[in-house]
């Protein structure tokens, strides 16, 4: 294995992947504390699913939370490149992207000051792996992880899986370590950080549900890294609100919001923003378990047809949307432009689809939609063009993201609002056409034909992927699995002068760990 090296085949395919904001950490261990008196306050418009990061949703909420308190093993930098974090060096070993190798720096501790071995890294990410967190379909067959010494960890894998180190990073659970004390009792991981993250949570002055407080990890591998005396997480649901709490002064930076970017800027924020997620509705009963028209690929097109896309994410959305049909974001394999064009709006069309089926009246089904970042608006816009059609879907409304994922992995519903960030067709597959039970795929649907070109997509040259993975995308949307209607703008809005925050089209996710005073 060469230091900090991906083999060519998987350094381009590994550029298709999500990254997050801000630059990377030191390059090497350094104990000498420059550590600034200066606090950091950060609004978030929900409380975390779970602090323990095996159980984390993969959002701009709790990312924020995990990344203070969890180092990774890998750090992504906003140009797609990786670096050393816990791990002083990585790469796929042989060809095939089925084995990945971890080096450790040496003389790594945990916040409590035990030591952070391979041992402990392959404990931490089993635990991730069978924890039933929502992320854990991306690691696919990878769940051979073994310490082949103390301070070397080897993931194999029986086919491929290209996004490894995405997967260890800052974005993904798997690259959070649990400390052996906290895997030890998984309940405390609920209330506090096991980790070893240049923060720890401080529970004294943590209301949960309200703020979370963390202070400096004095064992934490790079000093230099540590920005802040503490850095405050504040929990604002309402957008207006959060708005008013940032101008007034009572944050740093926060989550933005759509409806509220234009008037930050009139504020004089500085508003950060990039192509992030697409939403719509998830159409996961494809046999027809709940809602039986479901089954009918022929209902699945009708209620894309009915859509009036352009229309839902101007009124939504204005400028920080673009209509869009596609799970896929523009700058990965598996988008195709040409896609746009396949549902346009089309209502006699969908009447005539629905006749067709037998449900010349249309149907009656549940719908569940959280309400955070616009899914239930989006998802209420989507069901008033339905109801003009003969669809007439009722909608429960969850106001947080646990009680979403809860009831969505219990099939309580055959169809939910959803967003979801942009990600490698790898991963989005994992989620959303594997078999593997998920949020986005509660019923464990598969089909052998999109199996098939996400098989070959997945172990193709880069060359061929891209093709591979167009085909999968357009089968998957033919066939009706989703009704996606816009492509949104991440947000995050700052007080002026605040560096290190960085949004882009590959990086939207800012790191607080990179944040700086100042």
């Amino acid at each position: 294995m060469k230091q900090n090296l991906i083999g060519r085949r998987s350094a381009i395919a590994l550029l298709s992947t999500v990254v997050l904001a801000a630059g990377c950490t030191s390059g090497g261990s350094d104990s000498t504390s420059t550590k600034s008196t200066a606090n950091l306050t950060m609004i978030l418009t929900s409380p975390p699913t779970s602090l323990n990061p095996g159980l984390m949703n993969v959002d701009p909420n709790n990312l924020a939370y995990e990344q203070l308190g969890y180092a990774p093993l890998i750090r992504v930098g906003p140009d797609g490149t990786y670096s050393p974090a816990l791990a002083s060096s990585f790469g796929y070993v042989g060809t095939g992207n089925t084995q990945f190798q971890l080096q450790l720096r040496p003389g790594l501790k945990f916040a409590d000051g035990s030591p952070l071995t391979a041992a402990s890294v392959a404990a931490s990410i089993s635990y991730a792996l069978k924890a039933g967190g929502s992320a854990a379909a991306w690691l696919g067959s990878c769940g051979s992880i073994t310490a082949t010494s103390a301070d070397r960890v080897m993931i194999s894998c029986t086919s491929p899986n290209p996004t490894l180190p995405l997967l260890l990073s800052q974005n993904a659970p798997f690259g959070f370590v649990i400390s052996p004390a906290g895997l030890a009792k998984p309940d405390s991981l609920k209330t506090a950080t096991f980790g070893a993250g240049p923060y720890l949570l401080d529970g004294k002055q943590t209301v949960a549900g309200d703020h979370y407080v963390y202070l400096p990890n004095p064992n934490y591998f790079d000093q230099k890294a540590i920005h802040h005396q503490k850095v405050t997480l504040k929990v604002v649901a309402n957008p207006s609100a959060v708005l008013s709490s940032i101008r007034a002064g009572q944050a740093d930076l926060a989550i933005g919001d759509p409806s509220t970017a234009d008037a930050a800027k009139a504020a004089g924020l500085a508003v950060y923003s990039a192509p992030s997620y697409t939403t719509g509705v998830d159409l996961f009963d494809r046999a027809g378990t709940l809602a039986k028209p479901l089954a009918d690929p022929r209902v699945r097109q009708a209620l894309n047809y009915a859509l009036d896309r352009a229309a839902i994410t101007k009124a939504l959305f204005g400028s920080y949307g673009t209509a869009t049909t596609q799970l896929m974001t523009p700058v990965y394999d598996g988008y195709d432009p040409a896609l746009n064009s396949e549902y346009g709006y089309d209502p006699a069309k969908a009447k005539q689809l629905l006749a067709d089926a037998g449900y010349p009246n249309g149907f009656s089904m549940q719908i569940e939609a959280w309400q955070g970042f616009n899914i239930a608006q989006v998802t209420q816009a989507i069901m008033g063009y339905w109801a003009k059609i003969g669809v007439k879907a009722v909608l429960t409304s969850d106001a947080a993201p646990a009680s979403w994922v809860s009831n969505v992995l219990a099939k309580k519903f055959p169809a939910a609002g959803y967003g979801y960030a942009g990600l490698p067709v790898f991963q989005t597959a994992q989620n959303w056409f594997r078999p593997s039970a998920n949020p986005f795929n509660p019923f464990s649907s598969a089909d052998p034909q999109l199996t098939a070109l996400l098989d070959q997509a997945a172990a193709a040259a880069p060359e061929q992927a891209s093709a591979l993975s167009i085909q999968a995308m357009r089968y998957a949307l033919l066939q009706g699995w989703f009704v996606t209607t816009s492509l949104v703008d991440a947000a995050y809005y700052t007080r002026k002068g605040l560096t290190g925050v960085t949004v882009t089209p590959r990086n939207i996710f800012t790191d607080l760990t990179q944040i700086t005073p100042n």
